[in-house]
């Protein structure tokens, strides 16, 4: 009997090893097992706070998604606590996603975690734990993709390849050997404060992120010999790894506009290395003077175009730019100081739009708008900017008029305000509208706001541009020439 018992353990050992032999990875259970309790997050200013002798010596370290949802692992995962003087300790997560350390840890640590699960990265620099806090919760955070690669032009006419991107999140740089950079582009929805930072590791101190900044709108012309901001403080300079963070405080008009993003690495070790970086709204930003007036437009419309029931004119004549007549600079006068433009009033007996003016002084050819088409300094058109048009703190967005919740910019469906006064209902075939005293004052503050001409850095001034400030509202205007 005693042999029996004996024969029987051993075939329920080799049993056990066999099934424990046959598991790859772990499949979670469909209700998430009760988590154990851990040492609380402890308060040294809380007067009911134990004393650190009195508490379990383990240190441990939890993983979390989506802020507080517990994390499985389904691979090894191990978690670090690195000390100051350069003592290391490591213990592997469990299948619940906790990590005890018992070694008799004593002091501050920086708590990482590596290898980072596939497909999520985390703040590798913002978790510090010491004998107050011996518990740390680590959040890991999905890797966002790009929207889509396009392509911009330099000043100097070199085409620049780079990912789009609109949400905020966290996103991956990767660099192999001979990568010198990688270019994004990132058009803010939302007023406020914005940070973009780096998180490389700086304890393991091996790379060097690099940042440069362009400030621009979205007709992809990039003036990469003018940087407006520029983080690097590493590399052989000082200590090796120094990570970049740079704020933006971006008001209600300059939503629409379009930062470009040049990141760079360096390594004292191999390729490939990557740069994790995010995109983060920290706060509001509001300039003085309160919410945006929601700018309505009056016209007078061309009634004989209407774009929603279908009618429209096929326009006379060839299309041509005001600036094609005066050397592709922006001006409202002749090199007389002789007016070249006027506005025929409704009261005067005109048809309220602006026209060229003959030699004589009379009204000749009606200057018109190109709203719902592409131009030479937009690349698509006011219609097709999804984003709302606001700026020395007026919304123009139901001015122009287009749905903002259709991939069709001209299913008017959407458009919240009732009748069709909108310019881009009574644009012709080509996109044009007769240029209307408040659409000039529109064009004239959008030209402004999003910094078209900017001392040499706007992008109209990168296709050969150049303009008075009063003029600037000529960069979509033209006429029909006969």
């Amino acid at each position: 009997m005693k042999s029996l018992r004996r024969l029987s353990a051993i075939v329920a050992a080799a049993l056990a090893l066999l099934f424990c032999a046959g598991c790859g990875f772990f499949s979670p259970p469909t209700t998430p097992p009760e988590l154990p309790d851990l040492p609380p997050e402890d308060n040294p200013d809380d007067p009911t706070t134990p004393d650190p002798s009195e508490q379990e010596s383990a240190f441990t370290v939890r993983l979390v998604v989506d802020e507080d949802q517990p994390f499985f692992p389904s691979t090894p995962v191990y978690a670090q606590w690195k000390g100051v003087d350069g003592d290391s300790y490591t213990a592997q997560f469990n299948e619940i996603g906790v990590a005890t350390c018992t070694d008799g840890l004593d002091g501050e640590y920086q708590v990482t975690i590596s290898p980072v699960p596939s497909g999520y990265t985390y703040n590798c620099n913002g978790y510090t734990a010491d004998n107050f806090h011996r518990a740390i919760t680590v959040e890991l955070l999905t890797i966002l993709n790009p929207a889509k690669p396009d392509y911009g032009r330099s000043d100097k006419g070199d085409i620049i390849h780079f990912d789009v991107f609109s949400k905020l999140g966290t996103y991956r740089a990767t660099f192999e050997e001979g990568t010198t950079d990688h270019w994004y582009q990132y058009s803010p929805d939302y007023a406020g404060e914005l940070v973009v930072q780096s998180w490389v590791d700086i304890s393991a101190n091996e790379v060097n992120p690099k940042v440069i900044v362009y400030h621009g709108n979205g007709s992809g012309y990039i003036n990469a010999s003018s940087p407006d901001y520029e983080a690097d403080g590493g590399g052989a300079s000082s200590t090796y790894t120094k990570n970049f963070k740079l704020t933006f405080r971006l008001s209600q008009e300059e939503i629409q506009n379009v930062f470009y993003f040049r990141i760079f690495a360096e390594t004292k070790g191999s390729y490939p290395v990557t740069v994790d970086f995010t995109v983060e709204r920290v706060g509001n930003y509001v300039l003085p003077g309160g919410n945006p007036e929601e700018m309505v437009a009056e016209g007078p419309f061309d009634l004989s175009n209407n774009r929603r029931t279908g009618v429209q004119s096929t326009p006379e004549g060839t299309w041509r730019y005001a600036y094609a007549d005066t050397g592709r600079v922006l001006t409202t006068k002749d090199e007389n100081g002789k007016p070249l433009y006027g506005l025929w009033e409704e009261k005067d007996g005109g048809d309220g739009y602006w026209h060229k003016l003959n030699a004589d002084g009379s009204y000749g050819a009606v200057l018109r708008a190109l709203i719902g088409a592409p131009s030479e300094v937009l690349d698509s058109g006011f219609m097709y900017q999804l984003v709302p048009l606001r700026f020395n703190n007026k919304d123009y967005t139901n001015f122009i008029g287009r749905n903002m919740t259709s991939d069709d910019p001209w299913d008017f469906d959407g458009i919240p305000v009732s009748g069709d006064k909108y310019y881009s209902v009574h644009c012709d075939l080509n996109g044009a509208h007769p240029l209307t005293e408040e659409l000039r004052i529109f064009l004239q503050e959008y030209a402004q706001g999003q910094s078209l001409f900017n001392d040499g850095n706007g992008s109209a001034e990168g296709i050969g541009l150049n303009a008075a400030e009063e003029d600037m509202w000529l960069f979509v205007v033209g006429y029909y020439a006969s």
